[in-house]
């Protein structure tokens, strides 16, 4: 393979899937922000791909979580996080892994 920028990966299902988390300057962005409230907050932002991501920051402003996938529209991580934010994900087990 040549050098320079890699291709975006392929896109399924309203997401695209990732191998490896590359280094975001959008994400490293919201760790530099001030939160606005102090609550939890989920944050929705473009990733260098053009892919919409998610992170939720701590009242303090730390980052807690972040998606692992990046969506393709504005509203497919919006309903990501109205899934997160559903009752039935937060009764999910928890499972250990080895």
């Amino acid at each position: 393979m040549g050098h320079g920028r890699e291709r975006a990966p392929p896109v399924r299902e309203g997401r695209t899937e990732t191998a490896e988390r590359a280094p975001d300057t959008a994400f490293a962005a919201l760790l530099k922000a001030t939160p606005t409230e102090h609550s939890w907050t989920f944050l929705t932002y473009r990733d260098e791909t053009g892919g919409w991501r998610w992170a939720l920051r701590t009242p303090e402003g730390r980052i807690a979580a972040r998606g692992e996938d990046a969506f393709t529209s504005h509203a497919d991580v919006l309903a990501a996080i109205d899934l997160i934010r559903s009752s039935q994900v937060a009764q999910a087990p928890v499972e250990d892994m080895p």
